[in-house]
């Protein structure tokens, strides 16, 4: 079985979240949302694993404190969208209300075309230089002269997350021509049969994490064999076949349901 560790999300966040996601898909994004009550914050993915047991015992000897967190950013890779979290500056700013202007001030900042270039790419002339009216990184940075990895040298001038607005585009002097080709070519991709944001009721849900989890388990695992030719195209029909046997039609059955109430709405 797929083990992770996560911290569940408090039934406010979690609202605030599926909120985000209703704005996205008015707005045209379309994609495949993740429920409600599926929605937690990963700490620790651990893969494939024989049995739980050990695991939870390791868990039950941790004592865990309540975190405050508050939504702080959003952003996307390619054509997945992640939002951030960060402890809730709600506390300092009551403690001390004469600088919560400041505070928000400085906030704000981070969402400005300035703010978002310096903490992206740091300081003009020393990390980054303007191509074609576009901020990009200097060689000090993707190759710098002690062995720095990009991500630990571009730290050396810029925060660490970006701040509040992150630009993956800064990113990209890091990687190869074909695979920002590949990005292209996904993003074209044709979003009219990508499911809304739907919700499955909770018997519904264990029963598709239950079922789906070795499905994409198998997928997973197979994929990548037909794209390298570990394994041959022939195979194909098998490879579909096999996923019936692991009850697709079930995971379909679910999320058709999940469907007809969104349209009933």
């Amino acid at each position: 079985m797929r083990l992770f560790i996560a911290i569940p999300l408090s039934p406010a966040l979690r609202e605030e979240l599926t909120g985000l996601q209703r704005r996205m898909f008015d707005a045209g994004a379309r994609g495949s949302f993740t429920p409600k009550e599926n929605l937690h914050l990963t700490l620790a993915f651990l893969g494939e694993r024989p049995q739980s047991d050990p695991v939870l015992e390791a868990l039950e000897r941790v004592t865990f404190t309540p975190v405050p967190l508050t939504l702080a950013g959003v952003g996307c890779f390619g054509d997945l969208w992640w939002a951030g979290v960060s402890d809730s500056p709600a506390p300092a700013a009551a403690a001390n209300p004469a600088r919560l202007e400041a505070a928000v001030r400085w906030m704000d900042y981070h969402y400005t075309d300035e703010g978002s270039t310096l903490l992206m790419y740091g300081i003009e002339g020393e990390s980054f230089e303007y191509v074609n009216g576009e901020p990009q990184f200097l060689p000090i940075v993707y190759q710098h002269p002690d062995g720095l990895a990009f991500g630990d040298a571009r730290e050396l001038w810029t925060e660490k997350n970006g701040g509040q607005w992150y630009r993956w585009e800064c990113e990209n002097i890091a990687f190869p021509a074909r695979v920002l080709e590949s990005y292209d070519i996904w993003n074209r991709a044709d979003g009219a049969w990508v499911l809304p944001n739907t919700s499955l009721t909770t018997e519904e849900g264990n029963e598709y994490s239950a079922l789906y989890g070795d499905i994409q388990t198998f997928v997973q695992e197979s994929i990548p064999a037909f794209i390298t030719g570990a394994k041959s195209l022939d195979d194909w029909d098998s490879f579909v076949a096999q996923i019936k046997t692991l009850n697709i039609d079930r995971c379909i059955e679910l999320q058709q349901a999940a469907l007809d109430r969104y349209f009933a709405r």
